[in-house]
């Protein structure tokens, strides 16, 4: 998380690791674009850049967001076990149907949502 572009671990197609790639500096346009490409298709992980509605329900958080993709409607089951402080004040969230989601630093979220979040700190 830390450094996505190195130590990348090069697959074939029965899942078996073939090679590791140490960085993806120096690579050329085109094979570095591909490597993007991929990782953010395999780590889709949208940056909340404000929360529009927290609540608790059946049990679970649900959050409505914005992203820096726009919209975006989730349920967090058990905080504790799904949300992880990678960093200080910054947080990676596992939502229940598996998707993820990163607050790259809560101390920049806007006064209401940093509210929210106090909510379940």
């Amino acid at each position: 998380m830390s450094k996505p572009n190195e130590y990348l671990s090069i697959q074939d197609g029965a899942g078996k690791e073939v090679a590791v790639l140490r960085s993806t500096e120096g690579l050329d346009r085109e094979t570095a674009a591909l490597f993007a490409e991929e990782l953010d298709r395999r780590y889709f992980t949208p940056l909340i850049e404000r929360i529009d509605l927290l609540r608790q329900e059946a049990g679970m958080w649900h959050f409505e967001v914005q992203t820096q993709r726009g919209p975006a409607e989730f349920f967090v089951r058990n905080w504790r076990d799904n949300a992880h402080e990678i960093t200080p004040n910054r947080w990676q969230i596992h939502s229940v149907d598996g998707g993820r989601f990163e607050i790259a630093n809560t101390e920049a979220l806007d006064q209401r949502s940093q509210r929210f979040m106090e909510l379940l700190l």
